[in-house]
């Protein structure tokens, strides 16, 4: 082989080329096999690359071999966007939410593209297609139209992108979401990159609550269920304590050991009435602090709230889960009055006072 020879790479989408010269090497017997190692810069980074190479040999024949190849170093770029962004609380969010998720990559393939997902109700999925992620309830996942549809692979840039879309719809905790692209290169994707405007939660987990909670408040006197009354006028009288039970039904219900400020308002005004002593509790304390509520699945009660006191009692309470969705319970009106009335009966002749009698008999 003769050294001035040369070998070309060409780039027909540029036009560029680069030669290299094979080696010069001292004759070799006949049949020896000659090879040598040649590197493309950068710039012939493409899909229509073709390498040609043409041989002499002493005797004055030629070769000519031309080999079409694809060369790929280039990383697939992840840009994920979320709508809604109302966070409360962190990761709460009320309404459904849709990951944007863009690939920007020459040779790109959906098959290399893989998942990540646990479900607090529904499981764990790893390393699970974008078809995998529609089948979950509560998600819907499609691929959009690739931006270089109709080209030839050879055709494609590195501007190609192919958009995923996810939409998180039902109320769950979608936890530790994230994707990984392999390139047909074999090239693995960069670091994600998140919209700076996403607030896309700790760890890549939030939570989706859609509904409502729901507020049930009951009283009771001398073990009987009883209905206070909803307005001044239809207020009712016992003469005896009244506990009262808070129960709501919220699955996102507050934060392992606290509430968050102002997630609870009980609101109780109340007019001591007869001689009795003693302060009025503390109730909104005790509506805040956690340790107060026992939980069976989603349903929280609350320990007795005690009306001892004698006194005209308004009270009312409104709960706010930790997305924000509120539930108000309007006021009830009740009275506690376990002081017997106190008087006299005079008994009187003209105007002398025979006998005076301060004890009512029962």
């Amino acid at each position: 082989i003769e050294s001035e020879k040369k070998t070309f790479y060409t780039n027909p989408n540029t036009g560029k080329f680069q030669d290299t010269a094979f080696e010069e090497t001292t004759p070799a017997p006949e049949g020896k096999t000659y090879s040598q190692t040649m590197e493309l810069s950068s710039e012939y980074d493409s899909n229509n690359i073709v390498i040609r190479v043409t041989a002499y040999d002493r005797a004055g024949n030629t070769q000519v071999v031309t080999q079409p190849v694809k060369v790929d170093r280039q990383s697939p770029e992840i840009h994920i966007k979320y709508s809604n962004n109302n966070a409360a609380n962190g990761i709460y969010f009320q309404a459904a939410r849709t990951a944007t998720i863009t690939f920007t990559e020459r040779n790109f393939n959906a098959e290399k593209v893989r998942f990540n997902l646990t479900l607090e109700n529904g499981g764990e999925y790893k390393d699970v297609s974008l078809e995998t992620l529609n089948s979950i309830e509560g998600i819907s996942a499609a691929w959009g139209t690739d931006s270089q549809s109709g080209y030839e692979s050879e055709q494609y840039t590195d501007q190609r992108t192919n958009v995923a879309t996810i939409v998180f719809s039902g109320d769950n905790k979608y936890s530790h979401f994230s994707v990984q692209c392999t390139d047909n290169a074999g090239n693995a994707n960069n670091p994600v990159d998140y919209d700076t405007s996403t607030a896309a939660g700790t760890e890549n987990t939030f939570v989706i609550d859609t509904v409502d909670p729901v507020i049930n408040v009951q009283y009771y006197a001398d073990g009987k269920l009883i209905n206070p009354g909803k307005t001044e006028n239809d207020r009712i009288y016992k003469n005896s304590t009244v506990d009262a039970v808070i129960t709501i039904t919220e699955h996102n219900f507050s934060m392992d050991d606290s509430f968050v400020e102002g997630q609870i308002s009980y609101s109780v005004s109340a007019t001591k009435v007869g001689s009795e002593n003693g302060e009025i509790p503390d109730y909104q304390a005790q509506a805040d602090t956690v340790g107060s509520w026992t939980s069976v699945a989603d349903t929280r009660t609350s320990s007795n709230f005690v009306y001892s006191i004698d006194g005209n009692y308004v009270t009312g309470f409104t709960y706010t889960d930790l997305s924000g969705r509120r539930a108000t319970w309007t006021n009830d009106y009740f009275t506690v009055d376990k002081t017997p009335p106190t008087g006299e009966i005079v008994i009187q002749e003209g105007t002398t006072v025979r006998a005076r009698i301060n004890q009512f008999l029962e």
